[in-house]
């Protein structure tokens, strides 16, 4: 017997080739706290290689920062995200200064599609960025007492600066 000219078989391999794929979605959001106007503030991701992704949101405002996508080769793994709120110096914004610490678990759900853990949650709770604003001013007041020409030269008169708390100056 002989196979394809040779005196042995060879057996023949198959090769099954298997892949999977995930994502993860991280996001921030800027709390609505009534103080801040229409100011925007910038927050960024940083990635467990350095790199930084940076979104920008309004009062209210949740935005993500893109898709995070994750191969059979990470499946195992666990990737440590960091968000914060940069702080470009608004005048009168007291800055939210913490940061937040996300640890992304990836796992091979076995059907070709990669299960990712947020904190070893199953979905991901955005982190809330507070703001407050304050304005301080001053403002000088002063009276003076026209001369109609009646009044004389010698006369003085005493002006009461009533305050909104109800105390008096003189």
């Amino acid at each position: 017997v002989k196979y394809d000219s040779n005196a042995t078989l060879t057996t023949p391999v198959f090769t099954n080739p298997y892949t999977a794929e995930g994502e993860a979605i991280l996001a921030a959001k800027k709390a609505d706290s009534g103080d801040i106007g229409t100011r925007t503030f910038e927050f960024v991701l940083t990635k467990p290689d350095g790199t930084k992704d940076t979104v920008t949101a309004g009062a209210g405002e949740e935005k993500n920062f893109g898709k995070l996508t994750y191969t059979l080769k990470d499946a195992g793994q666990s990737f440590t995200y960091y968000i914060h709120e940069t702080d470009d110096d608004q005048a009168g914004v007291e800055y939210d200064t913490h940061t937040e610490t996300i640890v992304v678990t990836v796992e091979d759900l076995g059907n070709g599609q990669l299960g990712v853990k947020y904190d070893g949650k199953e979905s991901f709770t955005t982190p809330e960025f507070k703001n407050t604003y304050t304005a301080n001013g001053e403002a000088i007041l002063s009276a003076q007492k026209a001369n109609s020409g009646d009044i004389g030269t010698t006369r003085t008169f005493e002006f009461i600066l009533t305050k909104p708390d109800g105390t008096t100056d003189t």
